[in-house]
């Protein structure tokens, strides 16, 4: 597991290194108990990670072997683990294309274009937790890929709960079987959206989240 770091243009043109997403993206779960174990004392680290221009920095007892997965458990916030929560741990279409979202965060919730936020940059939004993420469904296991590699993608449980990881583009019931949909709208602003039902590349996310809005139920 691997912190993601962006590299940004620091002072003199140098390359300096950023975690992506930020670190106050996510929060942690226990703040008394990260404070204890994770927080930066230095006044000038603290003062360096506010400072896009210089190298963000975290406290040695993220990296420790022992502490580390409590760290991204507990304590993503403070250790800038926040690529490695459900919220961020996937990708975007296109990372160029989506790095408006970024700088811009309130475009993640625009109705006009929530849909495509969802399906093309879940990872810079925090959605790769919610279905339709990616065009994808997501796990429902933490351990799914040593599940996976064990059991492989075939196995009807395995499929349930690693959809994200075997790449399942239709939601699966998590009692067995493939989900029944019925002819309803699964979002609020559906009739909002309808003009999106036949404009790329909102079209396939608007089809499967607002089936009747988009009259392709069956």
């Amino acid at each position: 597991m691997q912190r993601i770091y962006l590299e940004a243009p620091g002072q003199g043109g140098a390359k300096v290194k950023r975690p992506s997403p930020l670190a106050h993206a996510c929060s942690n779960n226990n703040d008394a108990f990260c404070a204890a174990l994770f927080d930066l004392t230095t006044p000038q680290d603290l003062q360096n990670n506010a400072n896009p221009t210089m190298d963000y920095k975290v406290n040695a007892n993220c990296q420790n072997a022992t502490l580390k997965p409590e760290a991204i458990r507990i304590c993503p916030r403070s250790c800038a683990f926040c690529c490695l929560t459900p919220q961020y741990n996937c990708t975007n279409e296109n990372d160029q294309s989506c790095s408006l979202f970024l700088t811009m965060p309130q475009l993640c919730t625009n109705p006009n274009i929530s849909a495509v936020a969802l399906a093309k940059c879940p990872r810079n939004c925090g959605l790769c937790n919610q279905p339709g993420a990616g065009g994808r469904c997501p796990d429902t296991s933490p351990n799914c890929a040593v599940l996976v590699a064990l059991a492989g993608c075939n196995d009807t449980n395995i499929q349930q709960m690693c959809m994200g990881t075997c790449n399942i583009k239709t939601c699966l019931s998590t009692t067995g079987g493939p989900s029944v949909q019925t002819c309803s709208d699964d979002r609020a602003n559906c009739a909002q959206m309808q003009r999106y039902c036949t404009i790329e590349p909102f079209t396939g996310t608007l089809r499967q989240q607002c089936r009747k809005t988009c009259r392709v139920c069956t």
